[in-house]
């Protein structure tokens, strides 16, 4: 029986997107103590493995920050953020799926992986796909 397992092609660091009237759209880069009193999506940790619910555990440090989960992150997920005025934590590959948000760089290191699902054992085809992805 095979199943599946996330396979990491490179990791990507986490940004914070928020509208450009937002008080901390004037900020260079935010911190964890920005964040205290703000709604934060962030993705569900069932969607996206340990890494992510290491990172829930980092936020709730401040336990001020208000977390709500996204499964999937896509142009209604940045639609509905908008409309409830949440800021949105996302890997920086996404930057540019956040418009009209702009895209802030955070004080802390912890970055998510990106990659996809795959089944075990990993198919050749999809293994060359994956060292040619981890090669760029």
């Amino acid at each position: 029986m095979s199943k599946f397992s996330f396979i990491s092609i490179v990791p990507s660091p986490l940004r914070v997107a928020l509208l450009a009237s937002h008080p901390l759209a004037k900020k260079k880069q935010l911190s964890l103590q920005d964040l205290a009193a703000q709604d934060l999506e962030i993705v569900a940790p069932s969607i996206a493995g340990s890494e992510d619910a290491m990172l829930s555990k980092l936020l709730n440090v401040r336990p001020a920050v208000k977390l709500h989960y996204y499964s999937v992150f896509n142009k209604a997920a940045v639609n509905q953020a908008q409309l409830t005025k949440h800021l949105v934590l996302i890997p920086e590959a996404y930057s540019e799926l956040c418009h009209p948000y702009i895209v802030k760089p955070v004080s802390w290191s912890f970055a998510t992986s990106y990659g996809f699902y795959c089944r075990k054992p990993v198919p050749k085809l999809v293994q060359e796909f994956i060292d040619l992805a981890q090669k760029s």
